[in-house]
């Protein structure tokens, strides 16, 4: 086993790295951190760490305050006797609240009388939050995976798909993540290219993830016959079935 490369990371490199991952360098000091990025590995584990430092903030703020506006509602909309409360699910908060302000705006009806194809993706589809970034590999593939994932959770899918495009062994996590890239660049076709294969192993650990997700991927080219096809493999899957019901 590899051990940790080991570094400290101080407070100035902490601020420069900040700045330039938030684009707030100048020309000048911008190239002159690329040049020295491309060059000191040691750089490179630094920039990924601060990278996801910085994701994980967010991300906890969003998390936060989404949990605090569920608990408002939790409180001021009781649960009916005898139905439990579900727990926090960030796929469904996003699909319910959309839902919900469609219906507060006074035009539910439209969504669900007779939705499209166009408006159930946009329902339903809710990116995958990505994977946590290891920080201990030295491995080039490695690297680039997950400095790739970085990119991914900052909706940078350009990018995320350049680093991902110089790993020379394909893996189902990296087919999945890459097709995951391809839907939040509204690129249906080299989407579901991806996630065929991951959809097909019932042995990878994202095959249902890979199932509804190209199911979205047929659902906005028009195809609900083979959308509904891919749903039934997953049918003991909630949103699954929610989503089967308006296809039918």
């Amino acid at each position: 086993m590899r051990k940790k490369m080991s570094y400290h990371l101080s407070d100035d490199e902490l601020a420069y790295i900040s700045q330039y991952v938030n684009g707030e360098l100048d020309a000048s000091d911008k190239a002159a951190f690329e040049q020295r990025l491309a060059t000191d590995s040691i750089w490179q584990q630094k920039v990924l760490e601060v990278k996801a430092l910085l994701i994980g903030v967010r991300e906890a703020s969003l998390a936060d305050s989404m949990e605090k506006w569920q608990n408002e509602i939790t409180v001021n909309s009781p649960a009916k006797t005898g139905m439990p409360v579900r727990p926090f699910d960030r796929r469904w908060w996003v699909a319910a609240a959309s839902a919900a302000a469609i219906v507060l705006l006074g035009i539910g009806w439209i969504w669900f009388s007779n939705p499209s194809d166009e408006r159930l993706y946009t329902l339903y589809f809710v990116p995958d939050t990505g994977l946590p970034v290891a920080m201990s590999s030295l491995d080039t593939s490695r690297y680039l995976f997950y400095d790739g994932m970085v990119s991914y959770k900052e909706e940078n899918y350009i990018d995320a798909l350049a680093k991902w495009a110089s790993i020379e062994q394909s893996t189902d996590t990296l087919q999945y993540f890459s097709g995951l890239a391809h839907m939040g660049l509204g690129q249906m076709a080299p989407a579901i290219e991806q996630l065929l294969p991951v959809s097909s192993d019932r042995r990878s650990a994202f095959y249902k993830e890979a199932n509804w997700y190209l199911a979205l991927c047929y659902l906005r080219q028009g195809n609900r016959k083979v959308a509904g096809s891919l749903l039934k493999r997953i049918d003991d899957d909630e949103q699954a079935q929610s989503l089967m019901r308006k296809l039918e």
